[in-house]
């Protein structure tokens, strides 16, 4: 289990704070991740200043993400350092691929629940890509 807050620099546009938390384990030689986190973008002077002109600068809006990661060990082995204050540690190289679902909550304000839910799955039955 992890936890993760971070700040994301978009310098000069957004202020952005973003946590969550991750859990990972492993499950038939891979290691299997999941994580939701979520992210809140704000203003600053620089993303305000556009507005008085007519070109607006748009940006992400707050959103939630969910992520589904695997990751399969290719090499692994113990490595010792030069500095001998430093104790011997073991590395593993991975291959890694994750899957990232964002889920924007302002985009269904004043939806009811099915309306909402319906947003979701309308892709897939009208076939969309």
């Amino acid at each position: 289990m992890n936890s993760h807050v971070a700040c994301p620099l978009e310098l000069k546009t957004f202020a952005n704070l973003r946590g969550g938390v991750l859990l990972r384990r492993p499950v038939g030689g891979v290691l299997l991740e999941l994580g939701f986190s979520r992210a809140v973008s704000g203003d600053t002077s620089a993303s305000r200043q556009p507005r008085v002109t007519p070109y607006r600068q748009s940006g992400r809006p707050s959103r939630m993400e969910l992520e589904l990661g695997v990751a399969l060990p290719v090499a692994e082995g113990v490595v010792t350092s030069r500095a001998r204050f430093i104790p011997a540690m073991e590395l593993t190289f991975n291959v890694y691929d994750s899957v990232r679902y964002l889920l924007y909550p302002v985009a269904q304000d004043g939806m009811s629940v099915g309306q909402a839910l319906g947003t979701r799955f309308s892709n897939l039955i009208v076939g969309g890509t």
